[in-house]
């Protein structure tokens, strides 16, 4: 499942309190129409339908608000397994 999740950035925008979060579409053919749930301090922000390609990858694209303490919980699940991460904004920018 790991490798669904490649390509997942984290990037901080200066001044306007949100994080942009990045979805490699897969190049794997099992993993076409594959659902993501993503969650921001466990409640849904966004459905994702992954589209598997044999060309060049491209990405889905979610913008998460924070909150003005900047501390919150993504969460990624797919199928049964669930992947999470803390942002500790502006602190740190993640890259994975």
């Amino acid at each position: 499942m790991k490798k669904l999740l490649i390509l997942l950035i984290v990037l901080c925008t200066i001044g306007c309190k949100k994080y942009v979060v990045s979805f490699e579409q897969p190049t794997n053919m099992k993993l076409d129409n594959l659902k993501l749930e993503v969650l921001l301090d466990k409640k849904k922000v966004q459905e994702i339908n992954l589209k598997a390609t044999n060309a060049m990858p491209s990405y889905e694209t979610v913008a998460l608000s924070i909150s003005d303490e900047g501390k919150h919980l993504l969460q990624v699940k797919v199928k049964d397994t669930i992947f999470s991460y803390d942002i500790n904004y502006p602190e740190e920018n993640i890259f994975f």
